[in-house]
């Protein structure tokens, strides 16, 4: 069995990103997760984290792939967001 090692940015929940090597069947399982749950807990040395999304760039995609979870797509825009109606 050879296994295929794709390096991907993860978008953490409230933490910013980080860059992990993953294999290209559990890349398949992340991808699959986010799209139904909008995020996967992801078990690394240093701890758990909650992956939101993740970017894919390089020879193996070809092209740039960002997968996004439900949550992150529903989020209102900022102006929205901050859009002051206590005196209407």
């Amino acid at each position: 069995m050879v296994f295929v090692v794709i390096s991907i940015n993860a978008m953490i929940k409230d933490a910013g990103y980080k860059t992990l090597k993953i294999d290209k069947e559990m890349l398949s399982h992340l991808a699959e997760s986010i799209q139904k749950q909008g995020f996967e807990y992801v078990t690394l040395l240093s701890g758990v984290i909650e992956v939101v999304g993740f970017v894919v760039a390089g020879r193996l995609t070809g092209d740039r792939v960002i997968i996004l979870g439900n949550a992150a797509k529903e989020q209102p825009n900022s102006q929205e967001a901050n859009h002051d109606t206590s005196n209407l």
